[in-house]
């Protein structure tokens, strides 16, 4: 039929506007022979526009007198009808002459919407009507047609539908979407199994890249949630999702009619939604800023959905296919531009670019090839959108080109998240290693507490990560002294902990030091180091005689006997050389209780947001029995930081 369109050329148009636009009298079928189905898109019908909703107008019934209505041939282009058919309800209606006694025989057709009568009988509907458009991909449904339904050995099928804007506007045919066929019931069922079995073969590549796309989508978000900082995640796991509702609304349309807004207007919507967070993937897997011309280009892509809706729904009318337009446009610069950045950022070093170059090229190869038949189809220079690669036959599933593209990028990116994520585990193996070493360097270091005569020293240490930033020491000094330290350094984890085991080995080697002496020796000795950040810090040497001198470097103040003792604070450590730390000195009577804490006590919080505070350190530090205590309840009330806690007391009788 195309071959012939093709070689006739300009006299098929012709005769077509004169057998659409005629008053030229329809014939009458001849089905009294028919072996094999019986084309009846073919045949000359009888039409109307207008509706009969509930008979009364008699376009159904047999004895309707349907001689001044039009004629046509089903299937017709009419993009050359100098008056196009207006779009709304239409009545078709064809005489058939059929063999006497006939059984067993049947009609088949494919539409979204329709309801099929013969000699005024309703033999079956499909769809909804305007109020209720539907979307369907679904095959052929047979109709059996009752023996006494044309027992005088004639018949009149009539058939109510819709004449799609689109389908006027595109000049494709018009009625039903798909042939209508009469024969025998037995054949006509046989040809639609085989059409089910293709359908399911043909949605089966489809389906299975959807289900690829959702399990490397829903990974990918996984691994955003754990790692927000790639937000390429994100966008892959949109898109993921996106391909993967949408084919459900596919597969849907093709077991059921469904409403033409969920059968093409959301899986349209959500495959611009994708191709945007395709592109935003794009530039954060390769860490590119995203530019005016993308924004602009994601933008636009709404213009796909809203140009496809406005035409279907009849707002606006035009030969072309708007929606197609819209997506040419937007859409080709996006599938060019993404191996173009790819394989410029692959030049430059980047060899997950690399890794994702092929499938690129790969997918925008195949998506081009998609583009370009809408594009000759909108330049009128194919009757079809039909891609210009065919598809690929693995025994009885066809596997388009597109579908292979999209296959070849997911599992792509899947390989390169799953060489992401060992890598991320070898790191984390190797960093934990690390922390466990360097947690038992630390419980090493400040597990060892020691005392002079006169005096108890309790302490409890409780870090917020594997290994901290607080760290303390009691020494024992020249002349039955005690020497006491305890400090916090800014930060936390490893490098910390690190700084940590560098302060307390200047401390032990330093136990003859006075207060103010020993923080101007690890403040050198951090300047001197080079890290950045801060160590707040605070000394105390216990003499025999329970003389009590203190030094402090940014650290909380001290608390004797439930009640802060005020002292002079001076610069924390690391910050400005050549700083000189003022000394206070008190005497420490028998049964006082110094306690030293780091700022993870005070700044401990609830769930609600609550600090524990000065207030309940005071009201605790009066009341506590021991060190373990006042860290316990601390961490109970919300740990946030580091807790240390140094209680020291002195003996109610002094040691001879």
């Amino acid at each position: 039929m195309r071959a012939a369109v093709r070689f006739l050329g300009w006299r098929v148009w012709f005769w077509l506007a004169l057998i659409v636009c005629g008053q030229a009298n329809a014939q009458v079928v001849d089905a009294t022979k028919i072996g094999t189905p019986l084309n009846l898109s073919r045949e000359t019908w009888r039409f109307a526009m207008g509706d009969d909703p509930d008979g009364k107008l008699g376009w159904a019934d047999p004895a309707f007198d349907d001689s001044q209505w039009k004629t046509l041939t089903l299937g017709k282009p009419l993009r050359a009808q100098g008056d196009p058919i207006p779009q709304g309800f239409l009545w078709l209606r064809l005489h058939v002459r059929m063999k006497l006694g006939a059984t067993h025989q049947a009609i088949a057709m494919t539409s979204p919407s329709y309801q099929l009568f013969i000699n005024g009988r309703l033999l079956g509907q499909q769809g909804g009507m305007p109020d209720h458009p539907t979307f369907s991909l679904i095959v052929d449904q047979v109709y059996p047609i009752p023996a006494d339904a044309a027992r005088e050995g004639s018949a009149v099928i009539a058939i109510r539908g819709w004449v799609s804007p689109l389908r006027i506007g595109l000049g494709g045919g018009t009625g039903p979407g798909g042939g209508i066929l009469l024969g025998d019931e037995s054949l006509l069922q046989t040809d639609r199994r085989a059409a089910l079995d293709a359908s399911l073969f043909g949605r089966l590549p489809a389906d299975v890249e959807a289900v690829v796309s959702l399990l490397i989508g829903l990974w990918a978000l996984a691994l955003f949630r754990v790692q927000p900082e790639h937000r390429e995640y994100l966008w892959l796991g949109v898109m993921g999702l996106c391909q993967f509702v949408s084919q459900v609304f596919y597969t849907a349309a093709s077991v059921t009619p469904i409403s033409i807004w969920w059968g093409l207007y959301v899986p349209e919507l959500l495959y611009d939604l994708g191709s945007v967070s395709f592109l935003l993937f794009i530039y954060d897997f390769l860490r590119l800023r995203v530019s005016w011309p993308i924004r602009i280009i994601c933008a636009a892509y709404p213009l796909h959905v809203l140009a496809t809706i406005a035409q279907r729904q009849g707002w606006v009318t035009s030969l072309y296919d708007l929606g197609h337009a819209a997506l040419v446009v937007v859409a080709l610069p996006s599938f060019l531009i993404a191996p173009w950045l790819a394989i410029r950022q692959y030049r430059r070093g980047d060899r997950e670019a690399g890794a994702l170059l092929f499938a690129l090229l790969f997918s925008a190869v195949t998506y081009v090839n998609v583009l370009i038949g809408y594009l000759l189809q909108l330049l009128k220079l194919h009757r079809t959108s039909a891609p210009l690669i065919p598809d690929v036959q693995l025994g009885p599933v066809p596997v388009a080109a597109l579908t292979i593209g999209y296959l070849i990028f997911w599992i792509s990116i899947g390989a390169i998240m799953l060489r992401r994520s060992l890598a991320i585990t070898r790191r984390q193996q190797r960093t934990a290693a690390e922390l466990e070493a360097a947690r038992s360097v630390q419980a090493f270091l400040l597990g060892r507490e020691a005392s002079a005569p006169g005096y108890t020293v309790e302490s409890a240490y409780l870090p917020a990560q594997e290994v901290g930033g607080d760290f303390f020491q009691t020494i024992a000094g020249p002349n039955g002294s005690l020497l006491a330290v305890i400090g916090d350094v800014a930060g936390k984890g490893l490098q910390a902990a690190m700084r940590v085991s560098m302060l307390i080995g200047v401390v032990r080697t330093s136990p003859e030091f006075g207060p103010a002496a020993l923080l101007r020796k690890l403040n050198g000795v951090l300047l001197q180091d080079g890290s950045s950040g801060f160590t707040t810090c605070l000394v105390a040497r216990l003499d025999a005689d329970g003389t009590v001198t203190i030094a402090n470097a940014g650290h909380l103040s001290p608390y004797i006997n439930g009640r802060e003792l005020p002292i002079e604070g001076g610069l924390p450590l690391g910050v400005v050389a050549g700083v000189e730390y003022a000394e206070q000195s008190f005497q420490f009577a028998a049964g006082d209780v110094m306690l030293l804490m780091s700022d993870g006590v005070v700044e401990a919080k609830s769930a609600s947001g609550e600090l524990f505070g000065f207030e309940r350190m005071a009201q605790s530090a009066s009341s506590v029995t021991g060190a373990d205590s006042l860290a316990e309840t601390a961490k109970a009330f919300g740990q946030d930081d580091d807790i240390t806690v140094l209680r020291l007391q002195r003996a109610m009788v002094a040691a001879v």
